[in-house]
């Protein structure tokens, strides 16, 4: 991943439960984990957009964010934890796909694509990811996912998922990042309230 992206983030306590979630690590005897590049930390999110140019700036990208309307709540709902093929979607929750996050994303997507040389993606949209391992490691993806279940942090509830006691988020930040060189480089250039 490179350039700059808009990541809707969860609020502060959702965000710390998760992030403990994703600090953990499988027991020494059980992970077969040797890369350098496997298990970065990195904040939770779900991408809304991605390989946005470095040239556009801060202001230009949180301009793209559509006014929420008054009194209205998004709500994200986790839908079910996936072992990936990619590194940037090791492990991760499938987000349900709600009108009210497609349309958000959408018309980010419509108003940043207004900047010239700017072509936005979300590959795999809504997910959200748990953990980053090396493409090298695939049966690492297997035995973390079996290690967030046999130690009760993850378990199937109400047609979705609960990791960490959570099923889903309210409302949330939008942060934009600089996601370029190793995931720990990675900078926050600007956050908003959504």
């Amino acid at each position: 991943m490179a350039g700059i992206a808009l990541w809707l983030v969860p609020p502060p306590a959702q965000r710390e439960d998760l992030q403990r979630i994703m600090d953990s690590r499988p027991p020494p005897s059980a992970s077969k984990s040797k890369s350098p590049k496997s298990y970065p930390h990195f904040e939770p999110h779900i991408t809304l957009a991605s390989s946005l140019p470095s040239s556009l700036s801060t202001a230009a990208i949180l301009a793209s964010v559509p006014k929420k309307d008054d009194g209205t709540t998004l709500h994200i709902h986790f839908k079910s934890i996936e072992v990936g093929d990619h590194y940037f979607r090791s492990v991760c929750l499938d987000i349900q796909p709600s009108p009210s996050l497609l349309k958000l994303r959408d018309d980010i997507h419509a108003a940043l694509r207004r900047h010239e040389g700017t072509d936005p993606k979300s590959p795999r949209f809504p997910h959200m990811s748990l953990y980053y391992i090396d493409d090298s490691e695939p049966e690492e993806r297997h035995i973390i996912t079996n290690h967030l279940v046999a130690s009760g942090q993850a378990a199937s509830h109400d047609g979705g998922v609960r990791l960490g006691g959570l099923s889903g988020f309210d409302d949330a930040e939008i942060w934009v990042v600089r996601c370029e060189g190793p995931v720990g480089e990675w900078e926050t250039l600007g956050k908003m309230n959504y």
